[in-house]
């Protein structure tokens, strides 16, 4: 356990599911967890312990929390374009069966 915030949280308390949560928040910050099952354990708990993943981070190496909060923002950002991106191609699509429906005839 490196960071003094975490440290503070536990002092006199029993181990709980919650600090081996914010315990393996710290590992993964600093690089000691990897592989697949722990990247699906970090996108659970990144959006669990938003205020905790901040101060850990922030003590331990806050350039890596400002690269973190860059991506997170540019991955949102791209999923909403893409979203925009998605509704715009249903849109010409509905457009186009319509057009092709009421030329053949048909009532749309």
């Amino acid at each position: 356990m490196k960071s003094n915030y975490l440290k503070s949280l536990v002092e006199g308390k029993s181990y709980s599911a919650h600090f081996g949560n914010l315990l393996f928040i710290e590992y993964y910050i600093l690089g000691k967890k990897h592989g697949m099952g722990s990247a699906y354990r970090w996108h659970e708990l990144k959006d669990k312990y938003p205020n905790e993943i901040k101060a850990i981070w922030t003590e331990l190496d806050p350039k890596g929390y400002e690269r973190f909060i860059k991506a997170e923002r540019d991955f949102e950002k791209e999923c909403i374009d893409t979203a925009k991106e998605v509704a715009n191609i249903r849109k010409q699509e509905r457009a186009q069966l319509k057009k092709e429906w009421t030329d053949a005839g048909g009532v749309w």
